[in-house]
């Protein structure tokens, strides 16, 4: 691309039309891939740099793209001849055993490629370890204000050599986070991807039955920058009000494009929701939300919730006494500046936390084991073959459904050139499930995250 800029800057104009000399130009490079950077993932993120979007506001549009919960695999187009080209391909390889794929054990993998393992599950690794004393499980009442920041390098290198036991608290924001570890069938199988072994991985995107899922459901935007919630569990019409800093009042007589959910103006479920939600830069300044019960029908079930999600992290704020007919609930105060959520005041008296859901069979918002600690299989052996991922292995944490094993991304470049039969392959070959997995949750090196874990019962906030 860069090449071709800079021919373009150096078009020679003189006694030419510049309009048709560009023309030309463009017409002359319309075939090379290079000259359509604009239009692909990447190129978006350049072109907000380019137009001065704010560093952290263009890394989150891209990262919104790319986000596995968001990235849906197109469906390939393939032919007979191509099948017959990619099989020619993969048999000269000797590579057809490497497409049966299932999830990974620990008995596959070596001591040499995992940084942490618990001693209850250290025997059944290849190569064995000696040395790593697990203590009793990991208690789940402990008080992580004054958890130590530092970073996953330090971490790695200062904190992990010496730890014995390894705890993760699990957030509700962790949940697109969910990886699985895959491997071949036959161990023996040559290399399929672009490092020396047949280990895999894949992250999960889905969500379990959250608020966020029930208002995404009912057709609220829950990618916005900043998003309030309000669910409730009976037939009362309660309603969600926001004060923004600028005097506008959000309610259901005035949504401002900003209420996209408003339930039970007639009784029709009892598992209701709404939402108000902002994109882009949010202003400045001070939100008041309240909730006011329009009218109010039943004597059960009563009290609500309210979910305020900015940039990915979720506050839960439960309030559990009737909402008496037509009267307002002042609830919760959001303090904004600088694009960042500063504070919420809690002025109604809630009960504030994140509510725990659970996933993979492990649940959220509390300390969870962590069995073993390891690079992604790309950096593995001292390899280093693209993005560095950190996943921590879960204790009891198994991915119910069939999961993808090969990706095109992970090819080794021989069969590039068949990227649209590897991609039905992929879909056609998933891994079923199985009780005996590697399943947890992972970090990227490209995505700014955070962690909160217990080193031998000393809390530590690990930046990525």
């Amino acid at each position: 691309f860069v090449t071709l800029k800079t021919a373009y800057d150096k078009l020679d104009l003189a006694g030419v039309n510049p309009d048709q000399a560009e023309n030309l130009f463009m017409w002359s490079n319309i075939h090379d891939r290079h000259a359509r950077f604009r239009n692909t993932v990447i190129g978006t993120l350049v072109q907000d740099l380019s137009e001065g979007v704010d560093l952290e506001r263009a890394v989150k549009s891209f990262e919104t793209k790319v986000a596995p919960q968001n990235y849906k695999r197109p469906t390939s187009l393939i032919t007979p001849r191509m099948v017959e080209t990619a099989m020619d391909t993969i048999h000269g390889l000797g590579l057809e055993p490497a497409l049966k794929r299932r999830f990974a054990r620990i008995s596959d993998v070596s001591v040499n490629n995992v940084l942490f393992v618990d001693n209850a599950v250290q025997g059944e690794m290849k190569g064995g370890v000696e040395g790593l004393l697990m203590n009793a499980a990991t208690d789940t009442l402990y008080d992580v204000d004054d958890a130590e920041k530092i970073s996953i390098d330090d971490f790695m290198t200062h904190v992990l050599p010496g730890s014995s036991s390894i705890g993760m608290m699990l957030r509700n924001s962790h949940q697109g986070n969910f990886m699985s570890l895959t491997a071949p069938i036959d161990e023996r199988v040559q290399p399929l991807f672009k490092w020396p072994n047949n280990f895999a991985w894949s992250y999960d995107g889905n969500v379990t039955d959250s608020i966020r899922e029930r208002v995404k459901r009912a057709g609220g935007n829950v990618d916005a920058t900043l998003r309030v919630s309000l669910a409730w569990f009976n037939y009362d019409d309660l309603d969600i009000h926001v004060l923004e800093p600028n005097g506008n009042k959000i309610s259901f007589q005035n949504p401002c494009g900003k209420l996209d959910v408003d339930m039970n103006v007639s009784p029709d479920t009892r598992d209701a929701v709404e939402n108000v939600q902002w994109t882009g830069r949010v202003p400045d300044g001070a939100y008041h939300v309240s909730v006011h019960n329009y009218a109010k029908r039943e004597t059960v079930d009563f009290g609500f919730t309210l979910e305020v999600e900015f940039n990915g992290i979720v506050s839960v704020f439960n309030y559990k006494n009737a909402v008496p007919d037509n009267r307002f609930i002042n609830s919760l105060v959001l303090t904004v500046k600088d694009d960042a959520l500063m504070g919420i005041d809690n002025i109604g008296g809630l009960l504030s936390g994140s509510s725990s859901v659970e996933k993979w069979g492990v649940k959220t918002e509390q300390f969870v084991r962590v069995d073993s600690i390891m690079f992604s299989p790309n950096h593995w052996d001292e390899n280093a073959t693209g993005n560095k991922h950190w996943f921590f292995i879960v204790k009891d944490c198994v991915n119910p459904d069939p999961t993808r094993g090969i990706y095109n991304e992970f090819l080794k470049p021989d069969l590039e050139k068949h990227r649209k039969v590897f991609e039905i392959l992929g879909d056609k070959t998933k891994c079923e499930s199985t009780d005996d997995q590697l399943s947890g949750v992972g970090f990227s090196s490209t995505k700014r995250e955070s962690v909160i874990v217990l080193a031998d019962k000393r809390p530590y906030e690990i930046q990525f």
